[in-house]
């Protein structure tokens, strides 16, 4: 993973961390299987497009849609937090 694709992903799960419900999401989108989860986030790039939404989450949908992106946080969300 390039490191501007990892910092991404290092932001992805800091704002997981604060939110419940954002890593509930996650869990479960980076859980689909690969095709699964790639035509969903589709679907909701295309919908999002139409809402004018920013490049910034378009970025992160894309990342998303890739199999090692959804490894990563999936594995790191699957881990039990040390709190």
């Amino acid at each position: 993973m390039e490191t501007a694709t990892a910092e991404y992903v290092d932001v992805i799960l800091q704002v997981a961390a604060r939110d419940p419900s954002i890593a509930g999401v996650l869990r479960e989108i980076c859980g689909l299987d690969g095709a699964t989860r790639s035509t969903a986030l589709g679907l909701v790039a295309a919908h999002l497009r139409t809402r004018n939404a920013g490049q910034d989450v378009l970025d992160c949908i894309a990342l998303l849609r890739q199999d090692a992106i959804a490894r990563r946080i999936a594995e790191v969300l699957a881990t039990p937090s040390a709190e």
